[in-house]
């Protein structure tokens, strides 16, 4: 920069320094502190806008987390309402096969006593005829 020539009064005065002829001896300075200071604004915002990004990233994680924990339970609370439900329906099977066999076993009860009951009257019939026609055998006394 080529410096302003200013022109000089009459008096003896000495030309006033301008704003355009020398920088300040301290402008290096103050020239590295406003870098300074921006540097740590950024690094500020951006230290605020990873931690803001990390902290999203992480209650997502956790989101999904839960959203995992609650459909596995759900999963583990259907398959238990279905073994439950499986070891009623054996139960219930169970019960019924038991009372079909206490009434196979009524029935065979009930088939056996007429069977009994029907060879028992066979063989009155078979003595009774057999008695009848005794009188009828010719026997020896000496026999």
């Amino acid at each position: 920069r080529v410096p302003a020539v200013r022109a000089l009064s009459s008096s003896s005065e000495t030309p006033a320094p301008s704003s355009l002829d020398a920088p300040p001896p301290n402008a290096f300075a103050i020239s590295r502190n406003k870098y300074r200071k921006h540097v740590s604004s950024l690094r500020s915002r951006y230290a605020a806008d990873y931690a803001r990004e990390v902290a999203a990233a992480k209650a997502q994680d956790e989101a999904s987390a839960a959203d995992a924990a609650r459909s596995r339970a759900e999963r583990r609370h259907l398959r238990n309402l279905r073994s439950l439900e499986g070891a009623r329906r054996d139960l219930q099977q169970k019960a019924d096969r038991a009372v079909e066999f206490q009434q196979e076993l009524a029935a065979e009860a009930v088939r056996r006593a007429q069977r009994e009951a029907r060879a028992t009257r066979a063989r009155e019939l078979c003595l009774m005829e057999l008695e009848a026609a005794a009188v009828h055998w010719y026997t020896d006394a000496d026999a």
